[in-house]
């Protein structure tokens, strides 16, 4: 049996003493206290389904609800569809973004009516949709104008009724108070037509 003598328990004390030493320095120095895992809270808001140009007037059908990190929120991030829908968009938006209330006009305020110099805006009431080729003619179009006028019994001047061209090749700027494409009604529709003055004091 080995006999502990004073010099091996001082040896012993010393290496033991080493050792913590060591373990000190290791762990001031090369230690990384591992970062607490923070979790990433997000934020479910409205966002554009498809990208919507300038001027369009936003329905439901063009918003979706989307998730964005908390962090990425800013004052002018709009959390509810409802603030969106019925608004007009005052620039394009890209699909599958965060809108800003920036990026729409005001409740209740539409785009100004692009009208070249000199020109007039008139605006038509018209029938059913078949009056304006049953859907196929849009904002922007350029269309002939047709005025037509049923059989008359009483007024020889209108017998037989007859069709005769008011327009040629003139600019629709609205649809239904719409700027962009829009759904027509079986009933009454209007058409807003950009006009020089005389043609529309031929309307007027």
């Amino acid at each position: 049996m080995r006999i502990l003598t004073p010099a091996f328990i001082t040896i012993l004390m010393i290496g033991i003493f080493g050792l913590l030493v060591l373990a000190y320095l290791w762990k001031t120095f090369f230690w990384v206290t591992p970062e607490p895992v923070v979790e990433e809270t997000r934020l479910t808001v409205p966002m554009a389904s498809a990208d919507i140009p300038a001027g369009t007037y936003i329905t439901e059908d063009h918003i979706v609800n989307g998730r964005m990190k908390r962090e990425d929120q800013t004052p002018d991030t709009i959390l509810s569809r409802s603030v969106v829908v019925g608004r007009y968009a005052l620039e394009d938006i890209s699909q599958a973004t965060p809108i800003q209330t920036s990026q729409l006009y005001a409740p209740n305020t539409r785009p100004p009516l692009e009208l070249k110099e000199g020109m007039r805006a008139v605006t038509l009431g018209v029938g059913n949709s078949t009056d304006i080729v049953d859907g196929l003619i849009k904002p922007d179009d350029y269309v002939d104008v047709h005025l037509s006028l049923r059989d008359d019994a009483s007024d020889t001047r209108f017998r037989g009724g007859f069709t005769m061209t008011m327009f040629k090749g003139v600019r629709v700027m609205a649809i239904n108070r719409m700027t962009q494409q829009t759904d027509l009604s079986r009933g009454a529709n209007t058409i807003t037509f950009e006009l020089t003055p005389e043609q529309s004091n031929i309307l007027l």
